[in-house]
């Protein structure tokens, strides 16, 4: 295995440093194999039950070893799309490691490393962390966050990151979905560790929700019971469902049950409707047994959900599907117009 990493294995909980501190772990092809064939033996091991991404030095990661980038137009094609493909290939080896993967976040982290970092299920960064997909001020673009990104932000949001080239903190990093947990740097360590040795009936402490809408306050901060995780593999129970298009097996990604104050809460790492009652069950809840169920859907789950319930009850909360339209911040429609005004008959 290379040096430009290092792995470690202890207790069920499997490390990946990044290991070229003097380059500011920027990462060519060497390191990207490295990285992508390190993720697939972890896969592979049995004993392994969590990875953490985490990097040596003073920062997490300036993307793509620049120095390296430059001696694309003296190499032949074959050559560069190696190159590429093993950037690509880091990316997509974390993005489907089928056990949860966090990510330690510190320092600077730009460029393609950002891909490495959403690739993981959930990202831990410290306060002082900077961040920014930069490329585009060499004129070059980070492909291989691009798509790990979109899922992440959303597209429009994904746009301004690329073509900015800005950097920013780690606060705003949080509040726009980048990340899912910003502590202070002294903290980091312990809570990546938290998090990686959570077992079932532990107690634990997450921000969950609300990283990618702009009309809502943010995440919500609970202190919740770890009540089951899994792969987050189920089949389909109605093969006519709208999640059929994807086919009978779906995948959400791994995926944790907790318990806040009595309510189960199913947290998926992609972002997966609720159109299936396969969903539930795979994960261990039975949902003929409940009291009341929420899901967050306004109208495709009722094939599913209305034959198991008494009554339904639609509540309006924020967001960019509001149906009360007088709630949006419209700043260039002209005025008066229904259904924003009364208007006289």
């Amino acid at each position: 295995m290379s040096d430009t990493v290092l792995t470690d294995v202890d207790a069920g909980v499997a490390t990946l440093r990044l290991n070229r501190p003097d380059a500011m772990n920027s990462f060519d092809a060497d390191t990207a194999r490295a990285i992508r064939d390190t993720v697939e033996a972890f896969a592979a091991d049995e004993s392994v039950r969590v990875m953490v991404l985490s990097a040596q030095g003073r920062a997490f990661s300036a993307g793509g070893d620049f120095n390296w980038v430059l001696t694309w137009p003296e190499l032949d094609a074959i050559t560069r799309h190696a190159g590429a493909d093993a950037m690509m290939g880091a990316v997509q080896a974390i993005y489907d490691f089928p056990k949860p993967s966090i990510a330690r976040v510190h320092g600077a982290t730009v460029g393609g490393c950002v891909g490495l970092m959403l690739a993981c299920d959930f990202a831990v960064a410290a306060e002082n962390a900077r961040f920014g997909l930069t490329s585009v001020r060499n004129g070059l673009l980070a492909a291989i966050a691009i798509p790990v990104l979109i899922q992440a932000v959303g597209p429009r949001m994904a746009r301004q990151l690329l073509m900015h080239g800005g950097i920013f903190d780690s606060a705003t990093a949080l509040r726009i979905g980048l990340v899912d947990q910003v502590v202070v740097p002294e903290d980091l360590d312990a809570t990546v560790a938290t998090l990686a040795s959570a077992r079932i009936g532990d107690r634990v402490t997450l921000r969950v929700g609300g990283k990618l809408n702009p009309f809502d306050e943010g995440p919500v901060e609970m202190t919740a019971t770890l009540r089951s995780r899994s792969d987050g593999r189920f089949t389909l129970e109605d093969p006519k469902s709208h999640m059929a298009a994807f086919g009978n097996e779906i995948e959400m990604g791994p995926s944790a049950v907790i318990e806040h104050e009595g309510i189960l809460v199913l947290l998926t790492s992609k972002k997966i409707p609720p159109w299936d009652l396969g969903q539930l069950r795979s994960q261990g809840i039975e949902p003929t047994k409940l009291k009341v169920i929420g899901v967050k859907a306004a109208v495709a789950h009722r094939a599913a959900y209305n034959p198991i319930t008494k009554a339904s009850y639609t509540v309006e909360t924020p967001g960019p599907g509001m149906s009360d339209l007088t709630k949006f911040p419209y700043k260039k429609v002209k005025r008066p117009v229904y259904p924003l005004d009364e208007i006289g008959t």
